[in-house]
């Protein structure tokens, strides 16, 4: 992934949502937008990264730590910002930004 390119994804965000992305996460959403392999998962606990997800409408492939956990067996309660309805709120904050184009510059 080129500083290019990533800059080139930060600049669809509004300024204001731009500072809420940390640059590692906006990495990962920018791996993920490149590579359409259907089966990779954006995990994540960041609630901005994962509204940023949904804000370009890729919010099918947004997974919780817990679901990940639970494919591999281990069934103890995690923090809340691990949970499927963490995400699962984070994604509709998101596609409720996408709908209203709050948080996109257009480009």
């Amino acid at each position: 992934m080129s500083a290019a390119e990533i800059d080139a994804l930060r600049k669809r965000f509004t300024p204001d949502f731009r500072e809420r992305l940390d640059d590692g996460e906006l990495e990962a959403l920018a791996y993920l937008l490149k590579n359409p392999d259907e089966s990779m998962r954006f995990v994540t606990a960041d609630g901005p990264a994962i509204q940023a997800v949904a804000m370009l409408d890729r919010d099918c492939r947004v997974m919780s730590l817990a679901e990940v956990m639970d494919r591999c067996g281990y069934t103890k309660p995690l923090p809340h910002q691990f949970s499927r309805d963490f995400v699962k709120r984070h994604v509709g904050e998101g596609s409720v930004r996408r709908i209203q184009g709050r948080g996109l510059t257009g480009r």
